[in-house]
């Protein structure tokens, strides 16, 4: 086997041959991925679940804005020394 890899010739049909190998798995797990995809859109599709009214949510200006909470620590972890 060490020969084949020090000979460049077919040193060259090796690296192909890996990279080759390696763009089809890439190439079918988008594939099965896709495939998986659309299964799950038919599904929703399926379902038929109305969509929401614009009027009824409300848009990013009239939302509340989000206020920084109080996150209390605890005392017993080494770092709070008084």
């Amino acid at each position: 086997m060490l020969g084949i890899i020090n000979n460049p010739a077919i040193a060259m049909y090796v690296a192909a041959a890996v990279a080759l190998v390696v763009m089809i798995g890439f190439f079918g797990y988008l594939w099965r991925m896709d495939r998986s995809v659309r299964e799950l859109q038919r599904a929703l599709d399926a379902e038929q679940i109305p969509a929401r009214d614009a009027a009824q949510t409300p848009s990013v200006i009239e939302r509340e804005p989000l206020r920084p909470q109080r996150i209390e620590k605890e005392l017993s972890d080494g770092l709070n020394r008084r």
